[in-house]
């Protein structure tokens, strides 16, 4: 079974009397276990998708199915679902400024009911085993834009998503971390079960993925990346 379905969504912007069409007649699966890169160019749409599957952006029409179920689409189940389901990398992070680097990453755990001591603590050993321990009471406008990517990631993954959504998420970072962040973010696919849709301009990145498919005319086609 899916654990996410995606059936004709359309999404269109309008600017004045001007409408744009971004997404039409538009289908995605996505299986436990399983990565999915989202290529196109600039402007095609693919940040919007990633957030009409997280629920933070409206939709014309079509359905979203979650585990066999119709998504409920009103913002209070939205956010409910967001909080015990989804991990999200945003692009330019969305980083509290006003929390250390390890209340940033203990937050998804507070917000499931987790006792802060408990969420405290978990976020901690995280930070740790990724290298970032000694972060963990900086402040956030401290921090590189690669240290603000990393603290992202760890905080999109800390309460075990069966969703991980995420958008350009090794921009900022050096070969080495790019790599190491990968093979953190398919761990959570192979050992944890996630699934994990990727939207990136990297062809090696896509390459990692289970499947890849391109964004383009508002519709998603399979593609071979070599």
């Amino acid at each position: 079974m899916f654990i996410l379905e995606i059936k004709g969504i359309k999404k269109t912007y309008y600017q004045g009397e001007e409408s744009i069409v971004v997404l039409e007649d538009l289908y995605l699966n996505l299986s436990m276990g399983e990565s999915v890169a989202i290529v196109g160019k600039s402007g095609s749409g693919k940040s919007t998708l990633l957030n009409i599957i997280a629920g933070l952006d409206k939709f014309d029409s079509g359905q979203i199915v979650w585990k066999g179920k119709i998504r409920r689409e009103d913002p209070a189940s939205l956010t409910l679902w967001r909080r015990r389901n989804v991990g999200i990398v945003f692009q330019f992070y969305h980083l509290l400024p006003e929390l250390s680097v390890v209340e940033n990453v203990a937050l998804p755990l507070l917000l499931i009911g987790m006792d802060r001591k408990s969420a405290y603590k978990k976020a901690l050993l995280l930070l740790k085993d990724f290298g970032m321990g000694a972060f963990a009471d900086r402040e956030i406008r401290y921090l590189s834009g690669g240290e603000m990517q990393r603290v992202a990631i760890l905080r999109a993954v800390v309460h075990r998503p069966s969703l991980i959504l995420a958008d350009e998420p090794t921009g900022s970072l050096d070969p080495y971390l790019q790599e190491r962040v990968l093979d953190f973010l398919l761990r959570a696919c192979s050992v944890g079960g996630a699934g994990l849709v990727l939207a990136t301009h990297s062809k090696e990145i896509a390459m990692r993925m289970d499947r890849v498919v391109e964004l383009r005319d508002g519709k998603l086609r399979p593609i071979m990346l070599k």
